[in-house]
C-alpha cells in the first residue's frame, strides 16, 4: 500500500523530506497520512520548499497525542514571546530606558493603583506576564498556587531586573525552549531529516569560482554528485 502510495509522487519528493515524511506518517492511519503525504508533494512539486516544511512541522506536532502536543505548541510560542520580549527590551534601553528594581516595581505599583508611569515599560512587562501563562499553560492547563507561580516568574525576564540579567536569562531561556522543540520535532521527523531541513541553514558550494545556492541539502547534494564536487 505505501509503495503504490509513493509511487505516484512527484521526483522533488525525495531524500530528507522523504524521510520525514515516512517518519511522522508511520503511525497514521491511512486517511491521514495519505493526505499528509499529498500536502507535503504538492509543495515540493511546485518548488514551494517553505510550506512542505511548514506542514512536516505540522504533521510532527499532530503526531503527537493532545497533552504532548499542547506542550509542543505552548513551547513554541513562549519562545516567539521570549523573542519579542528581547527586542522590546533592547529597544527600550536604546532609547535610554533602565531596567532595575526601582524602575520595576514603580511601574508594578502604579499598575496595581490602574495606572500606567511608563508606557513603553509596561508592554514590556505584559509581554512578560503573558509568556509566563503560555508557559504555564502549556506544561498543564491548571492552575498554579502562588509558590508555583513565583517559581515560574523567577526564571523570566522582568522589569525590575537588570538589563544583564535579563539578557542572561532569556539567552537561557531560548537555549532551553530550543532544545525542547528540537527534541520532540526530531523524534518524529528522524534526527538525520531534522537536522538537514530544519538547523542547517547553508546550502552552499563553490564550483569553477562561482557559489551556488540551494534550498535545502538534498539539492546541493544532487549538484555535488552530478560535477563531482568533494
Amino acid at each position: 500500500r505505501d509503495k503504490l502510495s509513493y509511487s505516484g509522487q512527484s521526483n522533488e519528493f525525495t531524500g530528507y523530506y522523504r524521510d520525514a515524511a515516512e517518519g511522522i506518517s508511520s503511525g497514521m492511519e491511512d486517511k491521514k497520512r495519505i493526505n499528509l503525504i499529498n500536502t507535503i508533494d504538492r509543495s515540493l512539486e511546485i518548488g514551494d520548499f517553505k510550506r512542505a516544511k511548514e506542514q512536516i512541522i505540522k504533521g510532527a506536532i499532530d503526531s503527537y497525542g493532545v497533552d504532548e502536543a499542547k506542550i509542543v505548541r505552548g513551547t513554541q510560542r513562549t519562545l516567539e514571546f521570549i523573542s519579542e520580549i528581547e527586542t522590546d527590551l533592547k529597544n527600550y534601553e536604546k532609547t535610554g530606558g533602565n531596567t532595575n528594581i526601582f524602575t520595576g516595581n514603580i511601574e508594578k505599583l502604579a499598575g496595581k493603583a490602574g495606572t500606567v508611569k511608563d508606557e513603553k515599560l509596561r508592554t514590556i512587562a505584559t509581554k512578560i506576564a503573558r509568556a509566563i501563562q503560555s508557559y504555564r499553560r502549556s506544561m498543564s492547563g491548571v492552575a498554579f498556587s502562588v509558590p508555583e507561580s513565583k517559581e515560574y516568574a523567577s526564571i523570566f525576564p522582568n522589569i525590575d531586573k537588570t538589563a544583564k540579567f535579563n539578557s542572561s536569562v532569556i539567552r537561557a531561556l531560548k537555549d532551553i525552549f530550543t532544545g525542547d522543540i528540537d527534541f520532540y520535532l526530531s523524534s518524529k521527523i528522524g534526527e538525520d531529516a531534522y537536522n538537514n531541513l530544519f538547523k542547517q541553514s547553508d546550502f552552499s558550494t563553490s564550483y569553477q569560482g562561482k557559489t551556488y545556492k540551494f534550498d535545502n541539502q538534498d539539492k546541493l547534494d544532487k549538484f555535488k554528485k552530478q560535477f563531482n564536487i568533494k
